[in-house]
């Protein structure tokens, strides 16, 4: 009888083990899959933003992204340091759209006109930029306000309390200076 006793102990202890072992694998397991589904969530977030873009506007990824760069990268040069900080929170992967804008083109008509202007302000360079970027992507300058737009929207629906407003802030000299090649 002793070792019935003991052997049904052995059981139950077996049993009570592999339930808290199975317990905590299960919670291993959505922890991960928690985790997989954020990651998923945020690649996702920008596909959106880039899809939103192309679909919006009619143009290719590459210039969907390069255009998002050049606007993001004007409001970050525009704001600075932590300023930057709720809108690039906002955007999953702001530094794969960051590295997607063009490098300035210096033998383009706005570049020279930036060399010639001579001592421009950081905000006035930095528009003259984002409509180098596009020359370069191959749209045009009245692409700007639709893709800024479209930016807004994005953060007013997915970013951070403030984050649309913060951006537009930034980039007004965008909407002030329709053509930086219009010297009427």
């Amino acid at each position: 009888m002793k070792s019935l006793t003991k052997l049904h102990l052995a059981l139950f202890l077996c049993i009570f083990s592999f339930t808290a072992y199975a317990a905590q694998l299960e919670n291993l397991a959505n922890t991960m899959l928690q985790a997989d589904k954020t990651s998923t969530t945020n690649n996702t977030n920008q596909a959106d933003l880039v899809q939103i873009t192309m679909d919006q506007l009619g143009i290719t990824q590459a210039q969907a992204q390069g255009g998002l760069g050049s606007l993001l990268s004007m409001a970050k040069s525009s704001l600075g340091g932590s300023s930057f900080d709720p809108i690039a929170n906002s955007i999953p992967n702001i530094n794969s759209l960051l590295q997607a804008t063009p490098e300035v083109d210096n033998s383009s008509p706005l570049s020279t006109l930036s060399n010639q202007l001579g001592n421009l302000s950081p905000t006035a360079k930095g528009g003259l930029m984002v409509y180098n970027a596009f020359e370069q992507l191959g749209l045009s300058k009245e692409m700007v306000d639709p893709m800024m737009d479209i930016l807004g929207d994005y953060l007013n629906t997915n970013g951070s309390k403030g984050s649309s407003d913060l951006l537009m802030k930034a980039l007004t000299p965008l909407t002030v200076t329709q053509d930086p090649l219009d010297l009427k």
